[in-house]
């Protein structure tokens, strides 16, 4: 039994650390202006699950969507580089502050009714 629940959680493990190979998404300064430009901006996030169905129709108000980078925070240069220039531009669309305003909006999907 100790076995098992050993291999267990080093597959879990394994799997946490293990980098996304399907994501296969580009970030640089130019294709932050391309996205900018063509109004398909990706905020990049970091988290075990993608982004909900209910989270991309709030981030859509706020004009961009959810690019999910899995569970590993660590941005390369390049996304750093995307992500500066997104931010700036998502600062002057929707004014100081929108982050904040966003994820409460999020926030308040995982909210559980008072019984």
């Amino acid at each position: 039994m100790i076995l098992i629940t050993a291999v267990v959680a080093l597959l879990m493990l394994l799997v946490a650390f293990i980098p996304f190979k399907n994501n296969k998404q580009t970030f640089s300064a130019r294709q932050a202006t391309l996205d900018i430009r063509g109004g398909h901006v990706r905020l990049i996030t970091f988290r075990i699950a993608g982004p909900s169905a209910q989270e991309q129709k709030i981030a859509s108000q706020y004009g961009f969507t959810l690019a999910g980078m899995g569970c590993l925070v660590g941005y390369n240069p390049e996304q750093r580089e995307y992500d500066s220039l997104v931010r700036a531009y998502l600062d002057e669309r929707n004014g100081r502050g929108w982050y904040v305003r966003f994820y409460r909006e999020v926030d308040s999907l995982n909210k559980i009714p008072h019984q």
